[in-house]
């Protein structure tokens, strides 16, 4: 029997690393799987967003303390319960806290190119049969909402109904966490309503 020598392929030497990443990078990757795993974790325990809605708050209209009031990322979130609670008792009346059968809603927070006026990103459950209709949303964010909390600006809030496909699923969590990164996690984490299973 004969043998072949096989010959060994030569080890050619770069200097060069294929795919580098910072340590920065890491940590924005990082920090967006888990924000998009909640969302997805929170869709797959039965979560079905019907609505998007992009709302602004105010820019403090001139005034310091307003202004420093939307740095600060604890009074913000007080602000979006506040719009959350508002919106609920328009949908549900003042009991909806005792209501197990309403619509659940997931926030994000966002400040875009202005550094004093940030965005929320609402995903709204199915509302009540006499306030499932985008025009009728779009009226309760742009002509109730402003006169119950003061918070909210005065520019039109965008109300869109979605589909519920994976597609849309992956489409929304590149959007509305197209923010996150170490510094800014874009979840509103004491005013969203998760399910447990």
């Amino acid at each position: 029997m004969d043998k072949k020598l096989i010959k060994p392929n030569k080890f050619i030497q770069t200097n060069k690393v294929k795919s580098y990443k910072s340590y920065k990078q890491t940590l924005r990757q990082k920090t967006m799987k888990g924000a998009i795993q909640l969302l997805s974790r929170n869709v797959k325990n039965g979560f079905r967003p019907k609505y998007l809605i992009v709302g602004h708050f105010n820019d403090g209209y001139g005034n310091k303390r307003l202004e420093r009031r939307r740095l600060d990322i604890h009074d913000v979130e007080r602000d979006l319960l506040e719009v959350k609670r508002k919106l609920l008792q328009i949908l549900y009346g003042n009991n909806w806290e005792t209501l197990s059968n309403r619509s659940r809603c997931f926030f994000t927070i966002e400040y875009g190119k202005s550094k004093t006026k940030p965005h929320f990103n609402l995903l709204l459950e199915q509302p009540p049969a006499l306030y499932d209709k985008a025009e009728s949303l779009s009226n309760i964010f742009n002509t109730y909402l402003p006169l119950k909390v003061r918070c909210l600006s005065k520019v039109p809030t965008n109300v869109k109904q979605i589909g519920i496909d994976n597609n849309d699923i992956v489409s929304l969590n590149n959007y509305i966490h197209k923010e996150t990164n170490i510094k800014n996690n874009t979840i509103a984490v004491r005013v969203n309503d998760y399910i447990k299973h």
